[in-house]
């Protein structure tokens, strides 16, 4: 301070204007104060007085806030600041009554991440002490029950206990797809949530499964493909698929034996089609089994069948040779 009274006292001493000091203080008063660049606080000063100073700002800002008007971007209408709740730092403001209505219907729908700033393409997020002011007990728990599960949904390395009366937190080994709950002693794989079944052993597959498998394998990422494989192993991923594709192939292109249940495919000729499996006849068109000894009686108008002049129906005739043979 010496220093700053020798050169500019005098000089400011019977004129002194606010801005000139303010400048000088900002701009020019650091050279003459005589102190290092590294400020070093004293040891008798409280070492949270930066969050003091931190806590008075907000609170004063708030106090700003609260008896000052703002309008409210969603009902247009012109409400005090204590009425309203502003989204940080975006700093867009909306009335409580809005945000409430807003909260409670995000909530009840699931959609804790899509709680932020109603504005158009801002992602301030609702602070959960905003959430819990506005909505009651019961909806805020379920927010935070919401905002855990997602947390923990983006852990990768964090799972829930299988079983129903435990349903613990427990983090996987690092080298295998193995959780081991503290709690209940219960160890299961993480993919499939069964008994830990080793590393050479993949994840059981049931039958009712394979359907989403494949629609996972054709319409997913690259990535999902991967975690098939990883969960069920390539070859059995594989296998499913092939065979998910011949099955939807057959039901389109065949139907079963009326006798053994064999799959029979349509291929040209008539309509009379004969088991390779049996060599029982059937009716491609109705699927009743015909006689051995008069198949083609069925399309006759004697055998009252809606099958009746039928034969050749929506099949491939076979063309007729020169000797007027099939």
């Amino acid at each position: 301070s010496s220093g700053i009274n020798a050169e500019y006292g005098e000089e400011w001493s019977e004129d002194v204007v606010l801005f000139t000091w303010t400048s000088f203080l900002v701009n020019e008063s650091w050279p003459l104060t005589g102190l290092s660049e590294l400020l070093r606080v004293p040891e008798d000063i409280p070492l949270n007085v930066v969050s003091l100073i931190c806590t008075f700002d907000y609170e004063h800002r708030l106090r700003v806030f609260q008896k000052t008007s703002h309008s409210c971007s969603v009902c247009f209408e012109e409400h005090i600041g204590s009425v309203c709740l502003e989204f940080l730092p975006c700093g867009h403001v909306f009335c409580k009554t809005c945000m409430k209505g807003f909260f409670e219907v995000m909530i009840g729908e699931g959609s804790v991440s899509a709680i932020t700033c109603p504005s158009d393409k801002c992602q301030s997020s609702a602070l959960p002490n905003q959430v819990k002011e506005l909505v009651d007990p019961a909806t805020y728990e379920r927010y935070e029950r919401f905002l855990l599960q997602r947390t923990l949904d983006q852990m990768l390395d964090v799972f829930k206990c299988p079983r129903r009366l435990c349903e613990n937190f427990v983090v996987k080994d690092s080298d295998t797809d193995m959780a081991s709950c503290n709690d209940c002693g219960y160890i299961f794989c993480v993919l499939c949530q069964k008994s830990w079944h080793g590393t050479t052993n993949r994840c059981e597959v049931k039958s009712g499964k394979y359907a989403e498998i494949c629609r996972i394998f054709n319409e997913g990422s690259e990535q999902d493909r991967q975690l098939l494989y990883r969960r069920y192993g390539r070859s059995q991923v594989d296998e499913i698929v092939n065979n998910m594709e011949t099955f939807k192939y057959l039901q389109a292109n065949s139907k079963p034996c009326p006798t053994c249940s064999a799959m029979i495919e349509l291929d040209t000729g008539c309509n009379k089609v004969l088991c390779s499996v049996c060599q029982g006849y059937m009716c491609w068109l109705c699927g009743e089994k015909l006689p051995q000894k008069d198949p083609y009686g069925h399309y006759s108008r004697a055998s009252g069948s809606q099958c009746v002049g039928k034969l050749f129906l929506g099949t491939i005739p076979p063309e007729w040779d020169d000797e007027g043979e099939w």
